[in-house]
């Protein structure tokens, strides 16, 4: 419908194109006619019948003309009907063809596939049958090889039994004899190689011990040299100049470097702490409060009253377990350590704390990751003691869930440390291991045995806590030195050394 329409439309247009047209071509003929008329008006009677005659032609013209295009119009629309009409014939003959090809497409798919199905069906069962054929086939013709090959061997047996003990030892010293010339081959060579690195380490020591005792010597003489010059010279002076020299070098040193008071350093180390983010900083900054609160009390007085605590706290949640974060550690909790020794200062150390984490709390965890670094762990240890030796701040440290489970866990982590070095030393005794192993596991095994009996004290001291029996038992054994008893006498001294 919507194609009949639209040649519809455009016959229409084609009409009326047509009409305008012709009414543009009978509009300019009409205007010729007249310019025609007012030039033969102009002219004489003479053009008065051939004028006629023209218009009659005309007039004759335009009647053909309207009967033709009527007549043109008529067939156009008959044609085009009967073009309609045709090509829905030949689509309705192609999409039953495309429909009936389709059909049959399918039919022959289904019956294809039925096909395939049932051949795929017989084959697997005549592979199956063949299978099981062969299979019989294979397990009759092996049969008969292995009673063949048993027949043969038995006859073999029978020829070469007399020799094959013989035969079987001299094999054995063969490989005996092979095996004794490697292995003396290798004894020698690692003999030699060890007989000249032993040579090559002495001459090394030698020369190290020399150069060491040269340069001794050396350091001895310029302070005997130093001494006796400035000896000589107070002498020559008297004691109330070189009292005098010595105030006057010290003021002078003041007046040129104010910062190099303690004080002032203390000030800028807790500036440094409180606006820096910078790690080098913050540890220049520690390093110098380490020290400086270690000499004076007036800076440590400064340090507490400044909030200094707080701020070594927010850099000790921190850090982890590299280099760099090891020493802040260690510098901070040197520094905490100094000022809680001196007991008006202690409360400020121990009521530091950073988003929500107190002190306790950061010593139980830094305590529980730095296990196996044995001057952290004990720097945090001797803080956290100090902690519990107060009955109040002990039983705040018993609320804190969190503070007494990290404490139980380092308790089972040590015994099984401690446990894991007691077998390792025993091993290394039982197959004469290396002296340096030996001196470092024993290390180890007496830093557990400390750090033990610091966390049993610390647990002794937590009221409503009781440590558990086996952290007990292994604390008591750490404390009388039963927990390894050393068979090797290098092991034996190392740990008689290091217990002293």
């Amino acid at each position: 419908m919507y194609a009949q329409r639209r040649v519809y439309l455009g016959d229409l247009r084609r009409i009326v194109c047509i009409q305008a047209t012709w009414r543009g071509h009978q509009l300019r003929a009409r205007f010729t006619e007249l310019r025609a008329a007012a030039v033969v008006m102009q002219s004489a009677w003479r053009a008065n019948r051939a004028r006629r005659l023209r218009r009659s032609m005309l007039a004759a013209i335009h009647i053909q003309k309207h009967v033709r295009g009527h007549q043109l119009r008529r067939e156009l629309a008959q044609r085009r009907s009967a073009a309609v009409v045709i090509q829905a014939a030949v689509r309705m003959h192609i999409q039953r063809n495309k429909f009936l090809a389709m059909v049959a497409m399918q039919r022959a798919m289904k019956e294809m596939y039925r096909a395939a199905r049932r051949f795929s069906r017989r084959t697997a069962a005549t592979i199956k049958i063949q299978a099981l054929v062969r299979g019989f086939l294979a397990r009759c013709e092996f049969r008969r090889r292995l009673a063949a090959k048993r027949e043969r061997e038995a006859a073999a047996m029978r020829i070469i039994a007399p020799w094959a003990l013989t035969a079987l030892h001299r094999c054995r010293f063969l490989a005996l004899r092979r095996a004794a010339v490697i292995i003396q081959r290798a004894y020698r060579r690692r003999h030699a190689r060890r007989s000249q690195a032993a040579v090559v380490i002495q001459a090394a020591t030698r020369s190290f011990l020399a150069s060491s005792r040269h340069r001794r010597l050396r350091r001895s003489a310029v302070c005997i040299q130093a001494r006796w010059r400035g000896l000589r010279q107070r002498r020559r002076a008297g004691k109330p100049a070189a009292a005098a020299a010595r105030r006057i070098v010290k003021a002078l040193q003041l007046e040129v470097r104010p910062q190099a008071t303690l004080a002032a350093r203390t000030a800028a180390a807790v500036h440094t702490l409180q606006q820096s983010f910078h790690l080098s900083q913050v540890m220049a900054a520690v390093k110098d409060l380490q020290h400086c609160v270690y000499l004076s009390s007036a800076c440590a007085e400064a340090f507490a009253s400044a909030g200094g605590a707080s701020s070594i706290v927010h850099y000790l949640r921190s850090c982890n377990r590299s280099a760099p974060h090891m020493g802040l550690l260690k510098d901070g909790l040197s520094a905490l350590g100094h000022v809680a020794r001196r007991r008006s200062l202690a409360p400020a150390v121990y009521a530091a704390e950073d988003a929500g984490v107190d002190c306790p709390s950061l010593m139980a965890a830094i305590m529980l990751q730095s296990r196996d670094n044995e001057e952290v762990y004990m720097s945090a240890m001797a803080i956290l003691l100090g902690v519990v030796g107060c009955p109040e701040r002990a039983a705040c440290v018993a609320a804190n869930a969190q503070t007494v489970k990290q404490l139980e866990s380092l308790g089972q982590l040590l015994i099984r440390k401690l446990d894991m070095e007691s077998k390792y030393l025993n091993r290394l005794e039982g197959e004469k291991g290396s002296d340096v192993s030996a001196r470092e596991a024993t290390r180890k095994m007496v830093a557990a045995r400390r750090q033990l009996v610091s966390l049993h004290q610390i647990l002794s001291a937590v009221p409503g806590i009781a440590p558990s029996r086996e952290l007990a038992v292994a604390a008591a054994e750490a404390h009388e030195g039963l927990a390894h008893a050393p068979r090797n006498t290098i092991v034996r001294d190392v740990l008689k050394g290091m217990q002293r």
